[in-house]
C-alpha cells in the first residue's frame, strides 16, 4: 500500500492537475513527449519509455515486463491511445491513480511505485515502474510535456 504522503502527491500534483487543466486542452498541439525537460529527465534518471501503437501490442510488451518486475530499473510502457504519446501517458497515469492501481515494491533496497491500467477489453495499456524517491521529479517532467500556445 502506498503512503498517505505519496497518495496526496499523486492526487494533488497529477490527478487534480489533469482534471482541472490538462484534460481540457485540445488533443493536438499541446502535448509533446519530445520536450527538452522531459528528455533531460529521462536521460538523468535512465528512464526507459516505450510507446506502443495499440493496446494489443502494449499488452504483449507489458506482460513480458511484468515477469521481470524485480529488475531495478525505471520503465514506462504504454499504449498510445490519443493523438499524442504525452497525452496518452498523462491520461493512463491519471486512470491508474484514480482507480488505485498502484503498488509499492522494494527492489534492491529501493522502493518503486508500480502503476498499471487496463482498457475496457482487459488489455494492459500502462505499466510504469518508478522510484518512489523520483515521483515528484517525474510528475514535474510529465507536466513539462505540455506546451501552452
Amino acid at each position: 500500500m502506498i503512503s498517505k504522503t505519496i497518495a496526496s502527491e499523486l492526487y494533488l500534483d497529477l490527478l487534480v492537475f489533469w482534471e482541472k487543466e490538462a484534460k481540457n486542452l485540445p488533443k493536438t498541439g499541446y502535448f509533446d513527449i519530445r520536450r527538452k525537460k522531459f528528455q533531460d529527465y529521462k536521460r538523468a534518471v535512465n528512464l526507459k519509455v516505450i510507446v506502443m501503437k495499440n493496446s494489443q501490442l502494449s499488452n504483449d510488451k507489458i506482460e513480458s515486463y511484468k515477469i521481470n518486475t524485480q529488475i531495478p530499473e525505471q520503465i514506462v510502457v504504454f499504449s498510445k491511445g490519443d493523438s499524442s504519446s504525452a497525452r496518452s501517458l498523462f491520461r493512463h497515469l491519471r486512470n491508474s491513480i484514480a482507480h488505485a492501481h498502484i503498488e509499492v515494491k522494494k527492489i534492491s533496497k529501493c522502493n518503486y511505485l508500480i502503476f498499471s491500467a487496463k482498457n475496457t477489453k482487459g488489455k494492459n495499456i500502462l505499466f510504469a515502474k518508478l522510484k518512489q524517491s523520483e515521483i515528484k521529479s517525474f510528475i514535474s517532467a510529465i507536466k513539462s510535456t505540455i506546451k501552452y500556445n
